[in-house]
């Protein structure tokens, strides 16, 4: 009853829209304050993890690395929190409601596909999303056997991105690829957020930053 009276008490401002490019990541959680400057204003921000013994190492480095050289008054991110024993549907569900999704950083994958998740991409992708997903790190040729997924759901749209990891200028050992495979970057040892980490997830965030440059005309 206290905090149903004090709702009422407390004034309530609408949100200010948010003027800058959208950018959309879906990890785990970010440590607190490392990138407040980059986060959009319109609270579209959301928690689907359930607080279910969700770290924020993998969070951290990846916004890290896909902020990279980006400028905050022009770039913004909308960050969505998922851990595997969270509620990734409501998420999906979630993610069609946030206004000018220009890119979607999907930095992770597993063996199951989802019909929600395949659903929800096609849709953002006909309405000129940029979808950036992770090839996968079991060394595999997806084009002889291809399961792992969002990689996998066969989209043959020009803004959707499969991203590979390169070491040193070739493909690093444990790189999926081939198959969906279209774009590579450099996954291995990537510094960024306090965390030294390496994978096709790092690879999908550094890609990401390359096509945001490229397409806004920062390189």
């Amino acid at each position: 009853m206290m905090e149903f009276l004090l709702a009422l008490l407390l004034p309530t401002f609408p949100v200010a829209p948010e003027v800058r490019e959208r950018i959309v990541v879906i990890d785990t959680a970010v440590d607190k304050g490392k990138f407040d400057k980059f986060y959009c204003k319109d609270g579209f921000s959301r928690d689907f993890s359930d607080h279910s013994g969700r770290g924020s190492h993998h969070g951290s480095n990846i916004v890290g690395l896909l902020t990279r050289g980006l400028p905050a008054h022009k770039y913004c991110i909308t960050l969505l929190v998922f851990h595997p024993n969270g509620q990734y549907n409501r998420l999906l569900s979630y993610l069609p409601s946030i206004p000018r999704s220009r890119y979607i950083n999907m930095s992770y994958g597993g063996p199951d596909s989802n019909p929600m998740e395949k659903a929800v991409i096609g849709g953002r992708l006909q309405r000129g999303a940029r979808v950036i997903v992770a090839a996968g790190n079991d060394g595999l040729d997806l084009s002889k056997k291809c399961n792992y997924y969002p990689a996998c759901y066969g989209f043959k749209h020009k803004n959707y991105y499969v991203v590979g990891s390169l070491s040193g200028g070739s493909l690093a050992p444990n790189s999926n690829h081939e198959g969906p495979v279209n774009a590579y970057s450099v996954g291995v040892n990537q510094t960024a957020g306090g965390y030294t980490l390496s994978g096709t997830s790092q690879a999908t965030a550094n890609f990401t930053n390359i096509l945001i440059k490229q397409e806004g005309g920062l390189q």
